[in-house]
């Protein structure tokens, strides 16, 4: 729990800092909002995906990492186990959640980054931000020695369609309100 306090209020720093930067370069509000509200989901998602991380005693000392939740590489086989599960909400939730998440990325990067404003920028942007998630889980894993988290290639493909999600809420909401003008400048 410690960890994440202090990853959650590292990330309030830096979204302080980003905000005041914003404000002196005289960005527009939107911007600063828009850049504030991503370090801080930034911080939200890395707190989420990576932490805590089991450093106590035992898990260093057991040795090589134990098979209970190894690295998933084959694509579509944790979907279909989740949808093979009893009860609506568990497949909506563990599912629905990886799509869900990665919304806000797709909504905020065009936004502050107007060169990624295209499906094909966006896709590969939500790639490899989930990537450098799934990829830090797997190498935090490797370290400490167990599998506490479950690198997974389905999290990755379900992550990239929320982040086009959010990108299809940016264009159908946002963009239409940026005709002649960019956003900060």
């Amino acid at each position: 729990m410690r960890q994440l306090t202090i990853v959650y209020a590292l990330a309030v720093l830096v979204a302080a800092a980003v905000g005041w930067r914003g404000v002196a370069r005289r960005l527009s509000a939107l911007q600063v909002a828009a850049r504030v509200v991503l370090v801080l989901y930034v911080g939200w998602v890395i707190g989420a995906t990576l932490f805590p991380i089991p450093l106590h005693w035992g898990v260093i000392s057991d040795g090589p990492a134990t098979q209970s939740a190894p690295p998933n590489l084959v694509p579509f086989r944790t979907i279909r186990q989740t949808l093979a599960l009893q009860g609506v909400w568990t497949r909506v939730r563990l599912l629905g959640g990886n799509v869900c998440v990665f919304v806000p990325f797709g909504l905020l990067m065009p936004l502050i980054f107007p060169r990624l404003a295209s499906l094909r920028r966006m896709a590969l942007a939500g790639l490899l931000f989930s990537l450098a998630i799934e990829l830090s889980q797997l190498a935090v894993s490797l370290a400490v020695g167990s599998w506490y988290r479950m690198t997974d290639v389905d999290d990755v493909m379900l992550n990239v369609v929320g982040v086009l999600l959010g990108y299809a809420l940016f264009r159908r909401f946002v963009a239409p309100t940026d005709r002649g003008q960019r956003f900060g400048t």
